[in-house]
């Protein structure tokens, strides 16, 4: 194993190339362009951790660590690596939205300002919206800019999109064009663009058993993230960053924790897709009809449960609260065809034939495309609850979604086929993944009943 260690790093420090330098320092290499560095380090049990941090923001754009034993697979990951790093350029420029009534005016103040921000070098870019607009564009961009005349939607706009500045426009710098008084007020508000820090807690069960549970997330990137818990706290717990995913990554964590971690009982692992005894279709990763469960259980002395993420956050929620017997996940998602469910019944997650329970993107009917897409996300949500009414009659749906900030209008389209007194509380929660962590620790610890 140390000779192949050696073969790798000599590998590395040979293989240069015009698009990035090399250099060693100790038992790290480094790989580095004009706006990222590649940090590749290498641990004792043959372990090699890979990162690239962006220089601009030292944000972490790649980032696995792996146990050495396999070199065809090593050097897989490391073109991962060299792919991510040369894409890597410079910090996005943040993108700022102007709106009024028409656009027409914005329209000519943006464009005065891009010019400005192009003179100068100014990492902005400026686009003009109508304000019927506003709610369908907003969470592409890093700041909301108001017209005097619209003042009154800051803040509907601030409930919509909470992790990014509404502001409104004074009427002063309006009315004269005022370029340079317009980037003072982003430069004093744009101190932090990036989404809200979570308010989740984490909840740990206090298990002897010491449990892993494994996340999956689409984003821009894929994100698996994991933790591992024993006797009520979190051991150990790390995120895979990466441009795509297969079952390598799962078996390359896996590989990791088996020489970091004794006595490791059950991995959960929690994952988009129709799962069925362990089998996972997801498409978009290349997981079609791919036997997880069987792959992983042959290569590891763990007891491996394999669940819906939507199925395993369900479960969370029904056993952290007190008030309903029947709750439904609902996962929606900014195209109002793409969502998922997770239903529990008296703490019992339905699931139906074959995995097939809470797709609820084969619900007949559409949504109308010349609607906006809040309107198509709540008309999405509503016909998907009018239908957990009519088969299961639900307590409780909570709906994570980012474009509903609440859900009267979504109330009021399902008044329309069914009476208060049927329809169930509707809630919306901000934060999922703790909910589907603690789901993931529920199902591990059943086999102990």
């Amino acid at each position: 194993m140390e000779q192949l260690t050696q073969e790798f790093r000599d590998h590395i420090l040979s293989h240069t190339s015009a698009q990035y330098t090399v250099t060693e320092a100790g038992s790290r290499i480094f790989l580095t362009t004009a706006y990222a560095e590649a940090c590749i380090r290498f641990h004792e049990m043959n372990i090699v951790e890979f990162q690239i941090t962006r220089k601009a923001d030292e944000a972490v754009v790649f980032y696995l660590h792996f146990q050495l034993n396999d070199e065809s697979h090593a050097l897989y990951l490391l073109e991962q690596l060299k792919e991510c790093l040369v894409s890597t350029g410079p910090v996005n420029k943040k993108r700022i939205l102007l709106c009024c009534s028409s656009a027409l005016t914005t329209s000519f103040f943006a464009q005065k300002l891009n010019q400005t921000a192009e003179l100068l070098n100014l990492p902005f870019t400026f686009h003009a919206v109508s304000s019927n607009l506003a709610a369908d564009t907003g969470n592409v961009c890093d700041m909301i800019l108001l017209a005097p005349q619209i003042a009154y939607l800051k803040k509907e706009l601030s409930r919509l999109f909470p992790g990014r500045p509404v502001l409104e426009i004074p009427a002063i710098l309006f009315g004269s064009y005022d370029v340079q008084g317009i980037i003072d007020l982003i430069s004093r508000n744009l101190s932090d663009t990036g989404v809200s820090p979570s308010d989740e807690t984490a909840h740990v069960l206090n298990s002897s058993r010491k449990i892993m549970a494994v996340t999956t997330r689409i984003d821009s990137r894929f994100k698996i993230s994991w933790r591992i818990f024993h006797h009520g706290k979190i051991i150990r717990s790390e995120t895979v960053v990466k441009d795509r995913i297969d079952y390598h990554d799962f078996e390359d964590i896996l590989d990791t924790v088996s020489v970091l971690e004794d006595n490791l009982d059950t991995v959960v692992i929690s994952i988009p897709g129709v799962v069925h005894d362990g089998t996972v279709i997801l498409d978009r990763s290349g997981l079609h009809e791919y036997d997880m469960k069987g792959r992983l259980s042959q290569k590891y002395p763990y007891h491996f449960i394999i669940t819906n993420n939507a199925n395993a956050t369900a479960l969370g929620l029904w056993h952290l609260q007190n008030d309903y017997h029947t709750v439904i996940y609902h996962s929606q998602l900014r195209e109002a065809d793409r969502a998922g469910q997770g239903i529990v019944i008296d703490g019992h997650v339905v699931t139906g034939k074959k995995g097939i329970a809470g797709e609820v993107n084969y619900l007949p009917g559409g949504t109308d495309p010349s609607l906006s897409m809040t309107e198509r996300a709540e008309k999405s949500i509503a016909r998907a609850v009018i239908s957990d009414i009519a088969i299961v009659g639900p307590d409780a749906v909570y709906i994570r979604c980012e474009l509903i900030r609440d859900t009267e209008k979504i109330r009021s389209l399902i008044r329309e086929k069914v009476t208060d007194e049927y329809i169930p509380d509707l809630i919306i929660l901000d934060h999922a993944t703790e909910y589907m962590y603690y789901g993931a620790q529920m199902m591990a610890t059943a086999r102990d009943h």
